[in-house]
């Protein structure tokens, strides 16, 4: 089991603790969703500015999760 699998299963634990239709609960939906899509992500030729892509999205939504 890899570090993002434990860290998406925590986080969907988490979730389910916390109540899904909850703000932090959809927050950590998106965060599970991100990783996920991690997995195979290529960053876009027009992604020209960091906030463009998938990694900086992932970081934004983890960081107001633990703010």
């Amino acid at each position: 089991m890899t570090n993002l699998t434990q860290a998406r299963a925590a986080l969907i634990a988490k979730r389910e603790a916390i109540g899904a239709d909850t703000p932090k609960g959809r927050l950590i939906s998106s965060a599970v969703e991100q990783m996920e899509n991690l997995q195979d992500y290529v960053k876009p030729s027009w992604a020209n500015d960091p906030r463009q892509t998938l990694p900086y999205m992932l970081k934004k939504t983890l960081d107001r999760l633990a703010g």
